[in-house]
């Protein structure tokens, strides 16, 4: 059985390197469009950077990394180390961030703005 595991990971861990190669190929080779990741529209169709969407992808990589970390140190063990909960709440309040920011540009800026005698 020690045989077939060893295996089994081996092909996991091909997989998934496997993948991320392909991914990385096509992000560096233009196949995979990223044109306006990280910009925002606003109530009149304004394209800009959009600061929610920063803050958002730079702590997801930031927590990834972490756990990856902690995985790569802890290469023998026979299960995935637990998330650390300082982790989940920090992606729970940068997702939170953003979240609210989009309610607020979707749906409350044109409630209050008109409440105020700001409509359009």
């Amino acid at each position: 059985m020690p045989l077939l595991a060893k295996f089994v990971r081996f092909e996991v861990m091909f997989l998934i390197f496997g993948l991320a190669a392909v991914v990385l190929a096509k992000l560096l080779g233009g196949e995979i469009n990223t044109k306006g990741l990280l910009y925002g529209s606003d109530a009149q169709g304004n394209q800009s950077l959009s600061p929610g969407r920063i803050q958002l992808l730079l702590l997801t990589i930031a927590a990834a990394g972490q756990y990856l970390t902690q995985v790569l140190s802890n290469v023998n063990q026979s299960s995935l180390p637990p998330v650390n909960n300082d982790l989940v709440a920090g992606l729970l309040g940068s997702n939170a961030v953003y979240l609210t920011g989009k309610f607020y540009n979707m749906f409350l800026r044109d409630v209050l703005g008109a409440r105020n005698g700001r409509g359009q």
